[in-house]
């Protein structure tokens, strides 16, 4: 299950230089690239799997661009989405006169309501609700069209300043994921100016738990998807692992726990995710030092073996080699 929020930056060299703080949430909007400069940086960014997931975002603004859908414009695209783009976001208008240059191109169709989700006819094409008075639907209204969870459905709110965080955290309830300026948006938690939305709290209204102390469930993995260990959360310490970029997990005796905060393994995070029913979380790391458990070894399930444990050997061998004279 993908993080609920596609933060959207104004221009590729943004998401670049000042906003990498976002990229645990392993995905992100940029704008179609206007020039061959523009699409070198576009296709660099699709390419680092850092972002995860690059949508781009073509919107011509007249009907004339539309007819003038030239040859030039279908090679960037095409080149863009040969290099990892996960898809490129337009009208149907548009997508329809991609789709006949280039068959099978991954199309995010915008719409202005959920009742024209069901009238494309690419039934399982994810779509975006988009529009100035764009309206958050109703929780059943989605389920209806989201092919039992299939079908990404995203609502654009870059255009949308008034009530802003509160329609954007509902949509996220509605089972929908919000499309949010970079701007709006901030790792902080606490202290936040006005206007601005803390990304924990797109991510929160989700979490489910049985326990009585409220805490979820989290597993940890290492950037190869190896399991570390099994810990748990609160939104405190999600909040704190946001804020710090590193592992900060719910100690059910101590509070807050920065992993190697007294051990030195630390942990730096790649991406936060939810399993299908949300009720476990899931934090992908880059552990360091000794490994994740207190006995000193990568994972609190033992030694990992494989390939994974090849390029460990490998490695070490690599930073440790002795020096020849």
């Amino acid at each position: 299950m993908v993080y609920p929020l596609l933060p959207s930056f104004t221009t590729t060299k943004e998401l670049t230089n000042s906003n990498s703080k976002l990229g645990f949430i392993n995905q992100a909007q940029i704008p179609f690239p206007q020039n061959a400069d523009e699409l070198t940086d576009a296709i660099q960014v699709c390419n680092f799997s850092k972002f995860g997931k690059v949508y781009i975002n073509f919107t011509p603004s007249s009907s004339a661009a539309v007819a003038e859908l030239d040859d030039e414009t279908i090679d960037s695209i095409l080149k863009l989405l040969n290099n990892g783009a996960a898809a490129i976001i337009t009208t149907s208008k548009v997508g329809a006169l991609i789709k006949a240059k280039i068959p099978n191109a991954r199309i995010v169709y915008q719409v202005g309501s959920i009742e024209e989700v069901s009238k494309l006819e690419d039934g399982q094409a994810s779509v975006v609700l988009t529009g100035a008075d764009v309206v958050v639907p109703s929780a059943d209204e989605v389920s209806k069209v989201n092919n039992h969870g299939k079908r990404l459905i995203f609502i654009d709110f870059t255009s949308v300043s008034k009530n802003l965080k509160k329609s954007a955290i509902d949509s996220v309830s509605s089972g929908l994921i919000p499309i949010v300026s970079s701007a709006n948006l901030t790792t902080e938690y606490e202290n936040v100016t006005d206007g601005v939305i803390p990304a924990v709290e797109f991510l929160t209204p989700l979490l489910k738990s049985d326990r009585s102390d409220g805490l979820f469930t989290t597993l940890v993995t290492d950037e190869n998807n190896q399991t570390l260990g099994l810990v748990y959360s609160s939104t405190k310490s999600i909040s704190e692992a946001i804020k710090t970029q590193t592992g900060v997990y719910q100690s059910r005796k101590h509070g807050l726990w920065y992993k190697g905060a007294t051990s030195g393994s630390t942990q730096q995070l790649v991406s936060l995710d939810l399993d299908c029913d949300s009720d476990c979380l899931k934090f992908e790391v880059v552990q360091s030092g000794t490994g994740f458990c207190h006995l000193d070894t990568d994972s609190c399930f033992g030694v990992n073996g494989g390939l994974v444990k090849l390029e460990k050997v490998l490695r070490d061998r690599l930073a440790n080699a002795p020096e020849v004279d």
